[in-house]
């Protein structure tokens, strides 16, 4: 199987649409202009969880503002990117479950669109 991961640039690549059958060994090749480079088997697990649920969420001015379900606990990060064909999202905030909203401020004021995401 051969995939192309393009914007894969840091340490850590998420797939949200990643079937939990696609778990295995896997091998990753690199090629830049320095050369080519192709790594050992590693294994790979893919995570069954359900989506996460936000209550009243808003985008006010330059702030998103949501509120997490009680039974919620654990840390999140909160990313975010502009337009939905952008391909890197970009990390906002590392935050905890509490209870009442939480209010985050976008990195990019006065753009006409967000689209934010929320992982555990």
């Amino acid at each position: 199987m051969v995939c192309l991961f393009r914007g894969a640039t840091n340490w850590e690549y998420i797939l949200d649409d990643a079937p939990v059958t696609a778990a295995g060994n896997y091998s990753i090749r690199i090629e830049n202009t320095v050369g080519v480079y192709t790594s050992k088997n590693i294994p790979v697990n893919v995570l069954d969880k359900p989506m996460l649920q936000l209550i009243n969420p808003k985008l006010v001015e330059n702030f998103f503002t949501f509120e997490l379900p009680d039974h919620y606990t654990g840390s999140y990060s909160v990313i975010c990117k502009d337009t939905i064909d952008e391909q890197q999202w970009k990390f906002l905030k590392l935050m905890d479950a509490t209870n009442g909203p939480i209010s985050i401020e976008s990195i990019t004021p006065g753009a006409t669109q967000k689209f934010f995401r929320l992982r555990q």
